[in-house]
């Protein structure tokens, strides 16, 4: 692609044209550039984009993009932007192609819920015969074919290639995971969504945020980002930031929750160890459903999927037939044993709502004893440990805390942390080694109690001190059983 064509309408402060100057690759890592590349210097974190900016010239970039004024002499054209991520999405959607407007585009956001709706959504079209694509946490998804995810919302120029291979595909519609970091680092910048899902907002991020206001605002930005005035915005009012959030718009949005002021209103909840069942009153009629998914929480997620699936013209009975065979979600209160009636669960919660939401679940539909494996992430927000100890204290019966990723941080302090929330009277033990504390939970429990694996989910890694090692919740179980 030309150059010119590339960055047309681009906010750029300085910029020397070049008219027959063709672009065959873009990058923001500098090890992707190759011969006649693009190259946008981006500011993280941890890196500086403006560091490797000869690394990328070195590999074959004949320009760079930055938003810091940088002298590279004549051999290389510089472009100098006022924000180097937003350039970075308009290029990247320039380059792979606008599909992203061809496609019917369905934005998730939220603490929780964001993989569990995106992939009931899925089902539910893909069970009407629509062939969609799927991008998020889990895995990204094109119709049948599953590729990699390394992060739940990929960077601007994954994305947009991403949209280029699913509309060669023939699909029609895109159900989009979208990260509060996505929204803060612009990566979505370039997109204008059909449909906008608002699942809850609870703590979580805010090593990365300033505070839960700020995170708000920051997942607010997703409902203005809609691409006409037929898109809709869907939201859960039976969460105080849900409600703060509809109060910012006047049309185009639809209410769900048991709350009488919803648009969608939730009624007649029973809860089951295998399956829920619920009512839904819309303006456009009631619905009864029934479906193998657990929890209150996957009431709000399947509520909110149905009315996308509704928005997307696929009628109320359809919907209906398609929830009733949804299989379970992978790590997300996935039931992974009940081998001599020992229930081992594997769930993603790694945040307070989201542990409370699934301890209170079990509590409430078991007489039995309730065991918890946990930890938390290292080198990320410290302050939910003391308050998750003190949820596991409160629900379950035997508590073993463990490490997550401790990362960089020492797992001895990170466990102390959460210990320090628990009741002083709870069972609680301390085994660092994940897989000891997996091996312990599965050969002490008795026959109807339930174990919760928290925290790690679908993950198969775990991170400590800079090393990745292979490391999954679910195999692990799965090996401790066949040793038996």
């Amino acid at each position: 692609m030309k150059l010119k064509d590339l960055i047309k309408n681009i906010n750029f402060k300085y910029y020397k044209i070049y008219e027959d100057v063709f672009i065959e690759n873009i990058s923001s890592d500098s090890r992707k550039i190759k011969k006649s590349g693009l190259f946008i210097a981006i500011k993280g974190e941890v890196y500086d984009g403006n560091n490797f900016i000869l690394d990328a010239i070195n590999n074959g970039a004949i320009v760079i993009v930055s938003e810091e004024k940088i002298n590279i002499g004549n051999d290389v054209i510089f472009i100098l932007v006022k924000s180097a991520r937003k350039a970075f999405a308009q290029i990247s959607k320039k380059f792979y192609g606008s599909y992203c407007d061809e496609l019917k585009s369905i934005g998730i956001t939220g603490t929780n819920g964001k993989t569990s709706t995106s992939h009931i959504i899925k089902h539910i079209l893909d069970s009407n015969g629509e062939k969609t694509g799927l991008i998020g946490s889990i895995t990204n998804k094109i119709g049948d074919h599953y590729l990699p995810s390394i992060r739940t919302t990929p960077e601007a120029d994954q994305l947009h290639e991403l949209f280029r291979r699913m509309k060669n595909t023939e699909c029609n519609k895109v159900i989009i995971e979208v990260s509060s970091h996505a929204l803060a680092l612009k990566r979505v910048h370039a997109i204008k969504f059909d449909i906008t899902i608002f699942t809850n907002l609870s703590k979580d991020h805010l090593d990365f945020h300033t505070s839960m206001e700020d995170y708000f605002k920051t997942k607010a930005e997703l409902f203005y980002n809609i691409k006409n005035s037929k898109s809709i915005r869907i939201i859960n009012i039976d969460n105080e930031w849900g409600r703060k959030l509809a109060d910012l718009f006047s049309d185009q949005i639809i209410t769900f929750g048991c709350s009488e002021y919803a648009d969608v209103r939730i009624k007649g909840i029973k809860e089951y160890f295998n399956k829920t069942s619920f009512k839904i009153f819309a303006p456009w009629g009631s619905l009864s459903i029934k479906t193998p998914l657990i929890g209150m929480f996957n009431v709000y997620n399947t509520v909110a999927a149905i009315i996308a699936s509704y928005c997307l013209k696929i009628n109320l009975s359809s919907i209906k037939k398609s929830l009733k065979v949804m299989n379970p979600i992978l790590g997300r209160m996935e039931l992974v044993s009940d081998y001599q009636k020992k229930f081992i669960f594997v769930d993603y919660a790694h945040t307070e709502d989201a542990l409370e939401s699934a301890l209170s679940f079990f509590k409430k539909i078991s007489k039995n004893k309730i065991w918890i494996i946990f930890g938390c992430g290292g080198n990320r927000d410290n302050t939910k440990r003391v308050k998750m100890g003190e949820i596991a204290s409160k629900y379950s019966d035997h508590i073993i805390i463990t490490s997550d990723n401790p990362r960089s941080e020492n797992p001895i302090t990170i466990c102390s942390e959460i210990k320090k929330g628990c009741k002083k009277n709870s069972d609680v033990m301390i085994i660092i080694d994940r897989k000891e504390a997996i091996e312990y939970a599965v050969n002490n429990i008795k026959s109807n109690d339930i174990l919760l694996i928290a925290g790690k989910g679908h993950e198969n890694y775990q991170e400590v001190n800079g090393h990745i090692t292979n490391f999954n919740d679910h195999q692990v179980v799965k090996e401790c059983i066949n040793d038996k």
